[in-house]
């Protein structure tokens, strides 16, 4: 049937592999009257509201329709579903498994993005926004409504990339408007403002929508990325968000002066260690390095800025250089696995690139502009950059599969640069022997680059074809059974040649067709071929023979285990290569390899376990393609050996058979498997033969003459591929050269795959098996089942064939029909599956049906679980028996995951992703074809449950209570599967399960566990956490089991109690579906009848009223339960857990479950208390009454115009915010209640909200003094119990209990909890808290305290809303006593009362806490009560100031100039935190925003340098109080450079460096330390490089040699972590080395010259000429005599002169630990020059050389090419000791 010429006007024509499978032709037939029944009920279902279970069912039809057709629909409806479902996923309120379900539809919908252009769809972006801010930020997530499972969180991110391609023109300034008053760079807010940008800003091509896309941001959010040391979270989004910009507006930007900035915050994102151990910075030690951006993120901006004359492409250069020797094996470390990441990601992404510029199809997106299109010299440039790295990275010892794939994507487009690199690491590595890690590496990559290979690399390295035949001979030994994993990856080389190479010999075809020399020598290579293949098996033949099974000991399983996993693996490798080897083999040759199986495996007998399971393997492949002429010798072979074995009647009834017999039973069960009807001439053989054998007593020979009866009906009745051929003509074609034809991508359209089909004959020969087999085992089983005796061996014996059998016919066994079982929901539309068709005309058996086996199933089931319920064997063959009636249709679910993923990984290797998708070779072709044949055999999900299939599911679910462990575990799985299968099954079977949990005595342990482990299966938590009764019968029942007190039992019920936790999702109880939704609907197919739609509306209002009922039932139920029965403690505290989680923000909760919640506050349990206070947070938010917003006008306030453009930071306009004048603070009643609020920190900083909202006055508020007829009976409840003395004592009581000792802290939730009551109900119950408090406050007892912190930040925040008397008595109660607190805190509460005062501060205007503030400030340092007290008070007032940023400069100023004075303070704790308020006070202070009014670093830098005496006097030890200023300022420098770069503290940190030289002291030496670490880690802006490079110079100059060498540690590791930025100062840093290598003290030149070795090494100094030439220069100058006096010091002079050329030379050759460039056997030969030097030059020579030794001794073959003989001579002499005896 042509496909092509019909339906044009479809979306995509019918999924490509529907149209090669052997039923095409029904298939469009079929397509078009799925998706016109799934349109149909889909709209009549959103029609009538009925989004549970209608739009549910049918929208999941149609991810199936999509899965298995494709977008196989008009673009009209097309565009008409993409309305429907972003309606319905727009939902307010929406439930989230509906979230997670349409969104990811919407996905699949958008996912093609080609098909609709933005003429033909646009999309709003508001509604998206609400859910994404509903799902991460809502005001409701305490409550539940914001705590979604990670599954919907990432489809609502999936959804998200595809359908903001849609979002309007002008939606991008109003995203803008919205988000980009949140930008605040010391708030939180940030977080939130740049998650929406990064997901939601469009970043289409300017083409396409001009100045409103990226110009409107680009310029300002990439300064505020590269000008500020941002967290790894915030970096993470915007490197995505940039990176998709720059993918999609290639040529479009100018990159160009960010570049240097972006490659180094790239090379920093590694955490490469650079320097000394001790200035490592800690970040390079720390678990922060996994929030770090992604690497492939990076990688994607990066080969996105390649091309058009950009730098990008020599940046890469020298970054890749820079990483080149960490990606060494050798190097291994935590940077490894985000490096090799990098590296594949660049290939990957590269070709992406490259095959959207060249292979693309149109479409309404612009093209790459032509002068940014990557060109030829780009590709080589891209390549021979990654090359050497890839090479490098293929030995790394964590794996070898990053390199194979990047080796893979690079050989698809420079094939003559990456193969003969590869190939000649690849033929080294097979000439070693003691490197088996190099072999297994180098055959990974191989096999990753073979298609490139034998396709000549796409015409670029043709002579690539010639070292295949060498490949495959030197692979052929690596078949051994001694290295499991190099056979394993020579297996896989081999097959994956095998799948593309026609093994034909074309040597005769040379002189008779004309073709290229090369074609001719290729051709006469091919004789080799025949070779090739027969040692192929030569190998596996001498594998099966050395690899039987040997019994292990203990000491040696472990070992063991890794070995059979390793073996077991190796069997389908081998058998699968075999067969793809024989598919690809002419008839001749086949025969020949056929008669060497067959003799091999006729003349041996094996063991079963290994070699025999292995050899039958392969002869099943054998017979697999070979077909007829294979069946007749094996079969014919194997059932005379075991007939003539069989007349031996001891062989009948021993347990323990000839081994001989044995083999021959598992070689018959392997090579009747055959993918053709060639087997229908031997059936009756087999029958013959294996009715003898089902006499056989062995459990062993059983379970393979099960196979054997299975693989027979598989041949007979399955529908397959016959064949997997590289080519689709046979290989006896005369005059066609197939050398041709190696790699050659298949025709789509002529593709004609072979497919095998049931005939007529076969389906009978199948019957006739089912008849002679199936039917006596049947008859046994009924008469069985009618009291005959049976043993259980013969029981077991019985099961075990009828299983096999089943499972061989199952193709042949189609499922049964029937109606929806009675009791199921009912639905206004059809629900009702159809399966897809699978064949021409259904296949199936006259005489065998499934429903009839599974009736008898089922019968046998209760027969055996009421009279054998111990026969173990037998009801495990029985659950099988189940689970295959109900599951397997010839392929399960199961099965085709694997299978999908085995493809996978199979296309990874074979496939072209430069080209188009149809570019695949034939074999693999036809293996997707056969699996997509498979996806339609197995797609049954939400199958029709009839009462045939409830009944079975009920035998699994018995069968899962079982009193034995291995029957019960199989069961469930079984179970689970089924559930998740068959529609509403699980609501039927957990009223069942229910039942079990009881006391009596009728239910046994192993019951009652059985039915916890149930209630533990996915579909089953699933179906009882969103259905209101289930729910209520699941809680009740469990709550009043109380079965058994074991510790199996405990921990079960604490499983369900977790999982109802974890998985439990706030589900809808008033469901609401808006017109839009309708009138989407009734566009893809017409509107219903206004009586319909009538109808519709009733049920929807019946059902959301059942559902309100159904919800107060469960929370009133279990009240009831917990209040009026004495539960155990256990049961009460999961039944509090249970109402915890049913608080909900859209729906009040019974009076009954507040004040139970309530009374818990005070229970005697501990963990009860505990969810109590979560759940009374919970309850009180839910009674939060919402107070009355007004906006504010800003200009009004302000005083001044607003800014026009975006100026972040302070300024004039939102001055207003500050404190900067004392007169501005609210100080009576009326100037409070006129007072404008602003409580958000982040308001006004970055700029205004188009409206700026604020509390409305007291008068216009909710009524904070209410009596009890004012409140709801929730908060009646509330008042009553903390209007109790005895309660709140009780309360306080509990709360001041120690939980654990020394491990409890602050709790937040405690905080909240009061703050809410607080806010809700005033100060009603602050007398009764206020003796608690002041007692508590006082006291020195850690718990104590720790309750009145939480107490008292509760009161604080929850007074925001108080009126201003009633915050006047609140500051007149809290002054004392925070003044108290302020004199008794202790050591373990410090912690607490910090948190505390920052929870106060959070989200307040600063003028409502002044009265704090006056507090914190005043003399926080006294002198008098300790150094603790006093360090305490800092870090309480610092705790205050850090969560009010900007808007306290008055504060801030008076904070500094008091602190100035104690700079000098004695007592080091002190110190310490006047350094940490210090960096505080400047964290305002950053590059990217204006700062006017807060302190400045300048300011006090220069308040410093002239405080602090010249630079020869600082280290004296008579300057002790400058030393502890200087002490200070360290930790200072050290935390303010963590904050926001160190750049500008440089010039202060020079300064100090002469304290290194201070050896009396031991504080200074590791706050320099830590000082210079965290300078040096930190990043340098490109204003500040030259000020830093001029101080590093200054520095040099230093008289004092310590200097310098902490000048030189600081220069390796800024430069290195800053390397692109400083590269405008590569000359003047390389002056200063070279300068520095000339000191006078030795540790100084050495140091300078390791620091220019690594500068050259990572291709920073690049002048390698001049360097090479300057340091043979001068180490060769000339040595006098040694003389005394006046000419020695002349002599000195001129030996550091000479020893700094020395170590120059030292210098490149460390430059260079794993390559030998061209220029190095030079300068090692001048390196042997000296080694006769005196000291310290011999030592520098012999250090040097006895590096390069070590670090080039793995490749020395390799590099040893690079020397001539001569200089090979010197180098032995140099490396070489002479021997002693010499």
């Amino acid at each position: 049937m042509d496909f092509s010429d019909q339906h044009r006007s479809y979306q995509k024509q019918l999924l490509l592999y529907n149209r090669h499978l052997p039923y095409a032709e029904l298939l469009e037939d079929e397509s078009r009257s799925l998706f016109e029944d799934i349109k149909q009920n889909l709209s009549i279902a959103v029609q009538k509201k009925e989004l549970w279970p209608g739009a549910l069912y049918w929208t999941n039809r149609l991810t199936s329709y999509i899965r298995v057709c494709g977008l196989h629909f008009p673009k009209e409806d097309h565009i008409k579903l993409v309305h429907l479902v972003y309606k319905l996923v727009t939902i307010p309120d929406l439930e989230p498994p509906l979230i997670r379900t349409w969104s990811t539809l919407l996905g699949t919908l958008l996912k093609k993005w080609r098909l609709l252009s933005r003429d033909d769809l646009i999309l709003p972006w508001r509604p998206l926004y609400t859910l994404v801010k509903d799902m991460y930020h809502s005001e409701h997530k305490q409550i539940k409504k914001g705590i979604y499972l990670k599954e919907t969180v990432q489809a609502v991110k999936g959804m998200l990339s595809h359908v903001r391609n849609y979002f309007a023109v002008e939606s991008t300034q109003e995203m803008l408007d919205e988000w980009r008053p949140l930008l605040c760079p010391f708030d939180l807010a940030m977080v939130e403002g740049l998650t929406y940008l990064h997901q939601f800003l469009p970043t289409l091509p300017a083409q396409l929508i001009g100045d409103h896309g990226h110009r409107l941001w680009f310029d300002e959010l990439i300064k505020l990325w590269l000008g500020w040391q941002i967290n790894p979270a915030l970096e993470d989004m915007l490197i995505n968000l940039f990176a998709r910009l720059a993918r999609h507006n290639i040529g479009c930007i100018d990159w160009t002066p960010y570049m240097n900035q972006i490659f180094s915050r790239i090379l920093r994102s590694f955490h490469i260690p650079v320097g000394p151990k001790e200035l490592m910075s800690e970040h390079n030690h720390s678990a922060d390095k996994e929030k770090d951006f992604s690497a492939s993120q990076a990688a994607l901006l990066i080969v996105s800025l390649l091309g058009g004359g950009s730098p990008a492409q020599q940046c890469l250069d020298e970054l890749m250089l820079a990483l080149e020797s960490c990606y060494h094996p050798s190097n291994l470390g935590h940077h490894t696995k985000r490096l090799l990441d990098f590296m594949a990601g660049l290939a990957v992404q590269f070709i992406l690139r490259l095959k959207r510029e060249r292979y693309s199809k149109p479409s309404w997106l612009p093209e790459v502009p032509s002068h940014a299109k990557l060109n030829e010299s780009d590709i080589d440039c891209f390549v021979k950059c990654l090359l050497p790295t890839v090479q490098l990275a293929m030995f790394n010892k964590m794996t070898a599969l990053y390199a194979a794939s990047t080796f893979h994507n690079l050989a698809l487009i420079r094939s003559d640069l990456v193969l003969p690199r590869l190939l000649e690491s690849t033929f080294r590595g097979l000439g070693t022997v003691n490197e088996p890690h190099q072999v297994t590496a180098s055959l990974q990559c191989v096999a990753g680059v073979c298609r490139s290979l034998l396709n000549g690399g796409n015409g670029r390295y043709t002579e690539g074809r010639k070292h295949v035949f060498s490949l495959l001979t030197m692979i052929l030994p690596g078949i051994d059974c001694n290295d499991h994993f190099k056979t394993l990856f020579s297996l896989i080389v081999m097959k994956t040649v095998a799948e593309m190479l026609p093994m034909v010999d074309c040597s005769s075809s040379v002189g008779t067709i004309e073709m290229t020399e090369e074609e001719k020598e290729l051709c006469l290579s091919t004789g080799q071929l025949e070779d090739l293949v027969l040692q192929y098996f030569d190998r596996c033949f001498a594998l099966i023979e050395n690899i039987a099974m040997e019994p292990t000991t203990a000491m040696d399983r472990t070992g063991a285990l890794k070995s059979d996993k390793l073996e077991n693996l190796l069997c389908p490798v081998v058998s699968f290569t075999t067969r793809m080897l024989l598919q690809q083999c002419p008839a001749k040759l086949n025969e020949v390899i056929l008669e060497k199986v067959f003799q091999f495996a006729t003349s041996h007998v094996f063991e079963s376990q290994v070699s025999g399971k292995l050899c039958a393997e392969i002869c099943g492949s054998v017979t697999k393609t070979i077909g007829g002429p294979a069946l007749k010798l094996f079969i014919h072979h194997c059932t005379q050996v075991i007939e003539h074995s069989l007349e031996d009647p001891d062989q009948v009834v021993s347990e323990h058979l000839d081994k001989e017999l044995v083999w021959n039973i598992q070689l018959l069960s392997q090579v009747v498997l055959v993918t053709d009807d060639s087997l229908v001439p031997y059936v009756q053989d087999c029958i013959t033969c294996l009715k003898r054998c089902t006499k056989l007593k062995s459990r062993n020979a059983i379970s393979d003459i099960g196979k054997a009866l299975s693989n027979i009906l598989q041949s007979l009745t399955s529908t397959n591929p016959k064949e997997y051929r590289c080519l689709q003509i046979g290989y006896n074609v005369p005059q066609h050269l197939y050398i041709r034809d190696w790699a050659l991508p298949a025709d789509t359209k002529e593709l004609k795959i072979n497919w095998h089909v049931p005939s007529h004959e076969e389906l009978q020969a199948a019957e006739r098996v089912m008849s002679e087999f199936l039917q006596p085992q049947l008859d046994s089983l009924e008469e069985f089942m009618r009291g005959k005796s049976m043993s259980r061996d013969d029981l077991h014996q019985s099961l075990e064939i009828v299983h096999s059998v089943v499972t061989g016919a199952t193709a042949a066994l189609p499922p049964w029909k029937g109606k929806q079982v009675e009791g199921s929901p009912s639905s206004l539309v059809r629900m009702e599956r159809e399966n897809y068709i699978t064949s021409l005309q259904e296949i199936k058996f006259n005489n065998f049906s499934r429903k009839a086996l599974a009736e008898t199933a089922h019968r046998l089931t209760e027969y055996v679980l009421q009279h054998h319920e111990d026969d173990t064997k037998s009801m495990l063959c029985l659950i099988k028996l189940l689970s295959t009636l109900m599951l397997n249709f010839s392929v399960s679910g199961s099965d085709i995951e694997e299978k999908k993923q085995s493809y996978r990984i199979t296309k990874e290797g074979l496939g072209d992703k430069l080209r188009r998708k149809e570019h695949l070779v034939r074999s693999l072709f036809i293996q997707r074809a056969f699996l997509h044949h498979q996806l339609r055999v197995a797609e049954r999900s939400m199958s029709t449950l009839t009462d045939l299939h409830l009944i079975l599911i009920k035998d699994l679910a018995k069968l899962s209570i079982s009193a034995y462990t291995e029957v019960r575990v199989s069961a469930q799985d079984a179970l689970k599967n089924c559930l998740e299968t068959y529609l509403y099954s699980g609501r039927m079977v957990i009223p069942d399960i229910l039942s079990l949990l009881n006391n009596s005595t009728a239910i046994s342990h192993d019951q009652f566990k059985g039915a916890l482990h149930v209630l533990l299966l996915s579909p089953v938590v699933h179906v009882y956490l969103h259905n209101w009764a289930m729910m209520k019968q699941t809680f009740i029942t469990i709550l009043q089991a109380g079965h058994s007190e074991k510790p199996s039992i405990i921990n079960l019920l604490q499983e369900v109690l977790i999982a109802v936790v974890k998985k439990y999702e706030t589900f809808s109880i008033m469901f609401k579906v808006p017109d839009g939704c309708v009138q989407a609907a009734a566009m893809l197919t017409g509107p219903l009848s206004s009586e319909e739609l009538v109808d519709g509306d009733e049920r929807l209002q019946k059902n959301n009223a059942e559902a309100s009922q159904d919800y107060e039932d469960v929370v009133n139920s279990l009240s009831d339960l917990v209040t009026n029965e004495k539960l155990l403690w256990r049961c009460s505290q999961m039944a509090t857990q249970f109402l915890t989680i049913l608080v909900r923000h859209d729906y009040m909760f019974p009076v009954k479950g507040v004040r139970l919640l309530v009374r818990c506050l005070v229970h005697d349990t501990l963990n009860i208390r505990k969810i109590a206070y979560v759940a009374n947070l919970l309850l009180f938010q839910q009674m939060k009454r919402q107070h009355i917003k007004t906006p504010v006008d800003i200009r009004q306030q302000a005083g001044v115009e607003l800014p026009t453009a975006i100026l972040p930071g302070e300024r004039p306009d939102n001055e207003w915010l500050c404190i900067r004048d004392d007169s501005k603070i609210p100080r009576t009643a009326e100037q409070w209640k006129n007072f404008v609020f602003i409580d958000k920190t982040h308001w006004g900083y970055y700029c205004w909200p188009k409206t700026l909202y604020t509390y409305a006055p007291a008068s216009q508020q909710p009524k904070m003094q209410r009596n009890s007829e004012e409140m709801c009976e929730g908060e009646r409840a509330v008042m009553e119990a903390f209007s109790s003395q005895k309660f709140i004592d009780k309360m306080v009581e509990y709360l001041c209990f120690e939980e654990n000792k020394g491990k409890d802290r602050y709790k937040s939730d405690k905080a909240v909890l009061f703050k809410e009551l607080f806010r809700s109900f005033g100060n009603s119950f602050l007398p009764l808290l206020k003796p608690h408090l002041e007692r508590l406050a006082a006291d020195q007892q850690e718990s104590n305290q720790r309750c009145a912190v939480e107490i008292i930040a509760g009161l604080i925040a929850g007074s925001k809303h108080w009126s201003y008397e009633m915050q006047q008595d609140l500051q007149t109660f809290l002054t004392p006593l925070i003044r108290k607190v302020m004199e008794s805190v202790t050591p373990e509460t410090i912690d607490d009362w910090i948190a505390c005062f920052s929870d106060i501060s959070a989200d307040r205007d600063p003028r409502r806490l002044h009265w704090l503030f006056e507090i914190l400030t005043d003399t926080p340092l006294r002198g008098t009560d300790g150094a603790f007290l006093d360090s305490s008070r800092l870090q309480l007032l610092q705790a205050a100031l850090a969560q009010q940023e900007w808007r306290v400069p008055l504060l801030a100023h008076r904070v500094l100039e008091y602190i100035k004075g104690y700079l000098a303070h004695p007592f080091k704790s002190v110190r310490t935190q006047v350094a940490q308020l210090l960096a505080q006070l400047f964290y305002q202070d950053i590059p990217v925003v204006q700062n006017h009014y807060n302190p400045k670093r300048e300011d006090f830098l220069a308040y410093i340098m002239a405080l602090l005496p010249p630079l020869d006097q600082l280290a004296s030890p008579h300057h002790e109080e400058i030393l502890r200023i200087c002490k200070t300022i360290l930790i200072w420098l050290t935390c303010s450079s963590q904050l926001h770069g160190g750049s500008k503290l440089f010039g202060m940190l020079a300064t100090l460096l002469p304290l290194s030289t201070v050896e009396d002291d031991e504080e200074i030496g590791p706050l320099l330390k830590a000082a210079c670490a965290s300078l040096g880690h930190s990043e340098v802006l490109p204003a500040y490089v030259p000020v830093i490079v001029g101080a590093m110079k200054k520095l040099a100059e230093s008289s004092l040699w310590k200097v310098k060498v902490s000048t030189l540690q600081l220069l390796q590791i800024m430069v290195f972590e800053n390397l692109f930025v400083f590269h405008s100062q590569e000359a003047e840093i390389t002056e200063l080395l070279l300068l520095l290598m000339q000191d006078s003290q030795l540790e100084v030149r050495e140091l300078a010259a390791s620091t220019l070795s690594g500068l050259v090494h990572c291709g920073f100094v690049r002048n390698l000429p001049n360097l090479k030439a300057s340091f043979i220069k001068h180490s060769r100058i000339p040595l006098p005599k040694k003389l005394s006096g006046v000419q020695q010091i002349g002599m000195e002079a001129l030996l550091v002169k000479r020893h700094s050329g020395v170590l120059g030379l030292a210098a490149l050759i460390g430059a260079c630990p794993y390559t030998v460039p061209d220029w190095l056997p030079e300068v090692i030969a001048e390196m042997a020059m000296h080694q006769h030097d005196p000291a310290p030059l011999q030592a520098t020579v012999k250090k040097a050389m006895s590096d390069f030794r070590r670090t080039h001794h793995d490749s020395w073959s390799e590099h040893k090419q690079k020397f001539t003989d001569d200089q090979l001579s010197m180098l032995a002499d140099l490396l070489v000791s002479p021997s002693y005896y010499a």
